[in-house]
């Protein structure tokens, strides 16, 4: 995994894959319908930006102990926010 510095944050990549971003202090990672209802439990609020006419979509990741601070959960995230973002170069 890789942080890429950008203006606006600071993006996750594995690879060449955007898998998240963090920004103004949170931790955002992608998501689609193969994940949403993980966060959707954890009442998330989607967070969503504009970069050259994409909309690009996300929703934060838990601030959770459950989440966050417990490592193999936060794999488990992190691995479907890769998919999520495998997804979206295939489309």
């Amino acid at each position: 995994v890789f942080l890429g510095v950008e203006y606006v944050g600071a993006t996750l990549l594995e690879g060449m894959i955007t898998v998240g971003l963090v920004f103004d202090g949170e931790l955002y990672l992608r998501v689609n319908s193969r994940n949403l209802s993980d966060y959707q439990e954890l009442n998330n609020e989607p967070f969503s930006y504009i970069k050259t006419r994409k909309d690009h979509k996300a929703i934060k990741a838990a601030s959770t102990a459950e989440v966050l601070e417990d490592n193999k959960t936060f794999q488990v995230w992190a691995r479907k926010a890769y998919l999520v973002a495998e997804d979206a170069t295939q489309n």
